[in-house]
């Protein structure tokens, strides 16, 4: 009975060996034409011939529980005992690769090393890695080789100094460059170039005739492509690459939705301390326009005590005033007094002239003594006492 629900596309789909899963399966199966396939890449990658290379667990041993575990690489030693651990990267998780990927090589280093074993003993070990994303943009190729160099200048990272021993390698081939030179002919290609673009577009039924001039030439890509067409076959080679992608996609989509959550919240502790800030800025400024609103009053008050001392001083102008009115009045009843003081003296300076000449006349009229006392009197209107007075005197 034909399946009806086959997790296969189409029937000559094949998986895609930058999955995961496949990738590893790719490698790993125990026929010579998947064995030729790893020992050829590695010979590629590493520049040097391989002649026997032997799988090993997929993980060395770890110490403890908590170390990292990476079940879809491919771990294998070469004849001369020096170990590779090659790896297909999907995605720059954490944005931290170049991280993981010196760790994996120390990983591997310190595993490699033998206790009691001499230091010139110590192997190279290599960790490669393929990566489905762009890793270096400053730089055009898509094969990049790390290992430990000095700083000749102490930070440039351009200058080239001298070594250590080179036991530890790091090897990156960026796919996103590869597929810039798809479309060249096969034979303007470098053979790190061919396994790149058998890689980055094996399953892409397209480029199907492209590949085909790629595997003429390359015996071991073809191989692998036939690896890759045997093992595509396998219904259980679909479930467990799409189980991966859809776990990858998961991951990637919480890992986004983390990354949202996490500018979220720095956003809001921004928001939050900007208002912190705006309300401290309030504060500052209401505390301003505290210290203004009582310097004004502080001004209004001494204004109040101006305009009071003003106040008083024109009350004591005013009473100054009035007390030189006062003065002034009582010079003026002063000088009144004094004016009629003499005028009151002249007067009697006049009565006295006008008596002193009425008693001559009245002295003259007794000497003739023809007239009597009281005729005396009415002519000089003295009385008749002082006109008696003067009478006697004469005698």
């Amino acid at each position: 009975m034909q399946k009806t629900n086959s997790l296969r596309p189409y029937p000559t789909a094949l998986l895609n060996p930058r999955s995961d899963p496949t990738f590893k399966a790719l490698f790993t199966q125990n026929t010579p034409k998947s064995n030729d396939a790893l020992r050829d890449f590695i010979a590629t990658m590493i520049g040097e011939p391989v002649q026997t290379v032997a799988l090993l667990p997929n993980e060395p041993p770890v110490k403890m529980q908590s170390d990292k575990q990476m079940a879809f690489d491919v771990h294998c030693v070469l004849a001369s005992g020096e170990p590779v651990e090659i790896e297909m990267q999907g995605h720059d998780k954490e944005h931290f690769y170049s991280g993981r990927a010196e760790a994996h090589a120390a990983r591997l280093l310190a595993h490699a090393t033998r206790k009691g074993s001499l230091w010139k003993d110590i192997s190279k070990v290599y960790q490669i890695s393929v990566l489905n994303f762009t890793y270096d943009s400053g730089d055009k190729s898509a094969f990049s080789w790390y290992t430990m160099r000095k700083k000749t200048g102490g930070r440039n990272e351009d200058e080239q100094g001298l070594t250590l021993k080179q036991r530890l390698n790091v090897i990156y081939l960026e796919l996103p460059k590869i597929r810039k030179l798809a479309k060249r002919p096969a034979e303007t290609l470098t053979k790190i170039e061919r396994w790149g673009i058998f890689l980055a577009y094996a399953d892409n039924p397209e480029m199907q005739d492209y590949l085909r001039g790629i595997t003429m030439m390359e015996e071991s890509i073809m191989n692998a492509n036939n690896v890759l067409e045997e093992i595509s076959v396998d219904e259980a080679n679909w479930y467990l690459q799409n189980a991966y992608d859809d776990w990858e996609r998961d991951q990637l989509s919480f890992k986004n939705y983390l990354a949202e959550l996490e500018a979220n919240i720095k956003q809001l502790q921004h928001d939050v301390e900007q208002k912190q800030r705006d309300v401290k800025q309030q504060q500052h400024d209401v505390e301003q326009q505290q210290r203004e609103v009582e310097q004004q009053q502080r001004n209004v008050q001494q204004q109040q005590r101006d305009v009071q001392q003003q106040q008083r001083d024109v009350e004591q102008q005013q009473r100054d005033v009035e007390q030189k009115q006062r003065d002034v009045e009582q010079k003026q009843r002063d000088v009144q007094q004094q004016q009629q003081k003499l005028a009151q003296a002249e007067q009697e300076l006049v009565s006295d002239g006008e008596h002193q000449r009425a008693v001559a006349i009245a002295q003259n009229l007794i000497r003739n003594g023809k007239l009597s006392t009281a005729e005396i009197a009415d002519i000089t209107q003295l009385s008749a006492e002082e006109v008696q007075q003067l009478q006697k005197n004469h005698r």
